[in-house]
Protein backbone atom coordinates (compact mmCIF):
# COMPACT_ATOMS: atom_id res chain seq x y z
CA UNK A 1 0.00 0.00 0.00
CA UNK A 2 1.35 3.51 -0.72
CA UNK A 3 1.18 6.15 1.76
CA UNK A 4 0.58 10.02 0.16
CA UNK A 5 2.32 12.21 2.06
CA UNK A 6 -0.05 15.75 2.32
CA UNK A 7 -1.56 17.36 4.62
CA UNK A 8 -5.08 18.00 3.82
CA UNK A 9 -5.89 20.67 6.59
CA UNK A 10 -4.41 23.37 4.38
CA UNK A 11 -6.40 22.83 1.42
CA UNK A 12 -7.81 25.97 -0.05
CA UNK A 13 -11.57 26.07 -0.88
CA UNK A 14 -12.79 25.82 -4.28
CA UNK A 15 -13.77 29.41 -5.66
CA UNK A 16 -15.13 29.47 -9.01
CA UNK A 17 -14.40 32.33 -11.15
CA UNK A 18 -16.98 35.23 -11.36
CA UNK A 19 -18.66 35.39 -14.57
CA UNK A 20 -16.92 37.61 -17.35
CA UNK A 21 -14.55 37.94 -19.71
CA UNK A 22 -10.85 37.03 -19.41
CA UNK A 23 -7.83 36.66 -21.10
CA UNK A 24 -6.48 33.44 -21.18
CA UNK A 25 -3.41 31.30 -22.53
CA UNK A 26 -4.28 27.57 -23.20
CA UNK A 27 -1.91 25.41 -20.98
CA UNK A 28 -2.83 21.81 -22.31
CA UNK A 29 -4.95 20.40 -24.85
CA UNK A 30 -5.74 16.94 -26.02
CA UNK A 31 -8.29 14.65 -27.69
CA UNK A 32 -9.93 12.76 -25.91
CA UNK A 33 -13.25 10.57 -26.37
CA UNK A 34 -16.21 12.08 -24.22
CA UNK A 35 -18.70 9.15 -21.78
CA UNK A 36 -20.63 8.48 -25.46
CA UNK A 37 -17.51 7.76 -27.35
CA UNK A 38 -17.53 10.80 -29.27
CA UNK A 39 -13.96 12.52 -29.98
CA UNK A 40 -13.88 16.08 -28.10
CA UNK A 41 -11.17 18.41 -27.41
CA UNK A 42 -10.02 18.69 -23.45
CA UNK A 43 -8.23 21.99 -22.80
CA UNK A 44 -6.72 23.65 -19.70
CA UNK A 45 -6.27 27.01 -19.71
CA UNK A 46 -5.38 29.85 -17.27
CA UNK A 47 -6.13 33.36 -16.65
CA UNK A 48 -3.16 35.50 -18.46
CA UNK A 49 -3.80 38.37 -16.65
CA UNK A 50 -5.74 40.45 -14.14
CA UNK A 51 -7.25 40.13 -10.55
CA UNK A 52 -7.29 36.21 -11.60
CA UNK A 53 -4.30 35.87 -13.27
CA UNK A 54 -2.97 32.35 -12.64
CA UNK A 55 -6.52 30.72 -12.19
CA UNK A 56 -7.49 27.52 -14.18
CA UNK A 57 -10.44 26.70 -16.28
CA UNK A 58 -11.20 23.43 -18.07
CA UNK A 59 -13.30 22.79 -20.67
CA UNK A 60 -13.87 19.89 -23.79
CA UNK A 61 -15.27 21.36 -27.05
CA UNK A 62 -16.53 18.95 -29.65
CA UNK A 63 -14.92 17.91 -32.82
CA UNK A 64 -18.07 17.04 -34.61
CA UNK A 65 -21.88 18.39 -34.20
CA UNK A 66 -24.52 16.27 -34.14
CA UNK A 67 -24.84 16.06 -37.71
CA UNK A 68 -21.49 14.60 -38.15
CA UNK A 69 -20.09 18.35 -39.49
CA UNK A 70 -17.07 19.92 -37.88
CA UNK A 71 -18.40 21.50 -34.41
CA UNK A 72 -19.02 25.39 -34.36
CA UNK A 73 -17.67 26.08 -31.14
CA UNK A 74 -14.39 23.99 -32.34
CA UNK A 75 -14.01 26.59 -35.43
CA UNK A 76 -14.72 29.27 -32.86
CA UNK A 77 -12.01 28.08 -30.43
CA UNK A 78 -8.98 27.63 -33.00
CA UNK A 79 -9.74 30.76 -35.23
CA UNK A 80 -9.73 32.53 -31.59
CA UNK A 81 -6.28 30.91 -31.24
CA UNK A 82 -4.95 32.21 -34.32
CA UNK A 83 -4.38 28.10 -34.85
CA UNK A 84 -3.91 27.24 -38.57
CA UNK A 85 -6.18 23.95 -39.92
CA UNK A 86 -6.89 22.49 -43.33
CA UNK A 87 -9.16 20.44 -44.50
CA UNK A 88 -7.25 17.40 -42.62
CA UNK A 89 -7.73 19.18 -39.11
CA UNK A 90 -5.29 20.68 -36.99
CA UNK A 91 -2.70 20.11 -34.00
CA UNK A 92 -3.18 19.98 -30.51
CA UNK A 93 -0.14 21.02 -30.09
CA UNK A 94 -0.50 24.47 -31.66
CA UNK A 95 -2.96 25.70 -29.65
CA UNK A 96 -0.60 25.60 -26.48
CA UNK A 97 0.69 28.71 -25.58
CA UNK A 98 -2.06 30.62 -27.40
CA UNK A 99 -4.21 33.21 -26.38
CA UNK A 100 -7.83 34.42 -26.31
CA UNK A 101 -10.66 35.77 -24.63
CA UNK A 102 -12.55 32.99 -22.34
CA UNK A 103 -16.09 34.12 -21.70
CA UNK A 104 -16.84 32.31 -18.53
CA UNK A 105 -20.18 31.59 -17.41
CA UNK A 106 -21.64 29.30 -14.00
CA UNK A 107 -24.02 26.43 -13.42
CA UNK A 108 -24.68 24.30 -10.80
CA UNK A 109 -23.44 20.76 -10.56
CA UNK A 110 -24.81 19.07 -7.44
CA UNK A 111 -25.12 21.46 -5.37
CA UNK A 112 -21.68 23.34 -6.00
CA UNK A 113 -21.27 26.53 -8.60
CA UNK A 114 -19.11 25.00 -11.36
CA UNK A 115 -17.40 27.23 -14.28
CA UNK A 116 -18.34 27.20 -18.28
CA UNK A 117 -16.59 28.57 -20.71
CA UNK A 118 -19.28 29.92 -22.95
CA UNK A 119 -17.49 31.03 -26.35
CA UNK A 120 -14.12 31.69 -27.53
CA UNK A 121 -12.63 35.29 -28.96
CA UNK A 122 -9.55 36.30 -30.13
CA UNK A 123 -7.52 38.47 -27.39
CA UNK A 124 -8.28 42.16 -27.67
Amino acid sequence: MTTVNVNLDDVEEFEPLPKGTYLCRITNAETKDSQSGKPMVRCEAEVAEGEHEGRKLFFNTMVKSKEGKANYFLKRLIEALGVEWTKKGFSTEDMFGCEFMAIVGQHEYEGRIMNDVNDYLPPS
